[in-house]
């Protein structure tokens, strides 16, 4: 591949062999920016699909020395969600309760309660949700959600056929065939991305909430020890001691300001903000204050695909 820097800091990388006649394809181009908010100017563009926060011959230098990898699972190895997957497995009433309790918690963790209460309304804590409080809310939610799955009588045969309408990101084998350790960790359920992992031929560890099922294969129950959103990192932290991994040996992908909390100082963290979803993802970066977490983050990619941050790994430990 042929590597090549322009004046404006920007690096491109092809694979072009014009000696051959062969016609150039751009694995990526790769510009610094020096803020969030030049960041998300530079998607908007779509130009540049890789946006590194740092000198683009740190970036490279850092890359070079991933081995391990962290994955989240909705919106970054698949585009589309596992929730909205199992919740069209349940009747129409109960497809209807989950989706109130989804949308309530979703609108509460954007700060969207209800605002100029007072204590004679029925209502002060209830539609109140503090940050302290939210991994306590998102346990009773997982909770409350498989209710509805044991209610609904779901097997694990019904989740099997299911995963298979999530299609993965492209270069999601490839980026995991580069990792020696690696492991998804995702506030969703274990036993469907094991099964979604399957699918695509891939065995990767899972960190999730687990179902637990009876000989008949019908979901009966959830064990106690769930991961929210919120404690998504502590997981990451299990992973990394028991892989020994040393921070800058870790590569953190996620799509949202919930998984910013698993990336530390000195590992490779890729935000993924795909052009055609950055009206929706702003919003979710406005409301949890992204701009006070950009430090933490290594790169933006700005793809709908894995295939350029599979490139730029290549090519840094090519070049190391």
């Amino acid at each position: 591949m042929d590597r090549s820097f322009d004046a404006r800091g920007t690096l491109g990388v092809s694979s072009a062999r014009p000696d051959l006649g062969q016609e150039e394809i751009v694995a990526y181009v790769a510009v610094h920016a020096r803020s969030h908010t030049q960041a998300f100017e530079q998607v908007a563009l779509g130009v540049a699909n890789v946006i590194s926060r740092i000198p683009l011959w740190d970036l490279m230098s850092r890359a070079s020395r991933v081995h391990n990898g962290v994955f989240d699972f909705d919106g970054t190895l698949t585009p589309g969600s596992q929730w909205r997957v199992m919740g069209t497995l349940l009747p129409e009433d109960l497809r209807h309760a989950d989706m109130e309790s989804s949308r309530w918690y979703h609108s509460h963790i954007h700060g969207q309660g209800v605002n100029g209460v007072t204590l004679e309304n029925p209502d002060w804590w209830i539609n109140h949700l503090e940050t302290g409080n939210q991994l306590a809310v998102e346990g009773a939610w997982v909770a409350a959600t498989v209710g509805m799955f044991t209610k609904a009588g779901i097997t694990h045969t019904q989740i099997e056929e299911a995963v298979r309408t999530l299609s993965p990101r492209q270069g999601v084998a490839q980026l995991m065939s580069l990792m020696r350790h690696k492991a998804v960790v995702s506030f969703g359920i274990e036993q469907f991305i094991q099964a979604w992992l399957r699918h695509i031929d891939l065995t990767v560890p899972v960190a999730a909430s687990r179902l637990i099922f009876d000989k008949e294969g019908r979901v009966v129950n959830l064990h106690i020890n769930i991961v929210g959103a919120g404690s998504k990192e502590f997981a990451a932290a299990r992973f990394r001691q028991l892989t020994e991994t040393t921070e800058d040996g870790l590569i953190v992908v996620g799509d949202s300001v919930v998984d910013v909390h698993m990336m530390s100082a000195d590992s490779f963290n890729v935000l993924i903000v795909p052009p055609s979803e950055l009206d929706r993802k702003m919003k979710d970066f406005r409301d949890n204050n992204l701009g006070a977490m950009w430090d933490r983050i290594t790169m933006i990619l700005a793809d709908d695909s894995f295939e350029p941050l599979v490139t730029l790994l290549q090519e840094a430990r090519q070049t190391s």
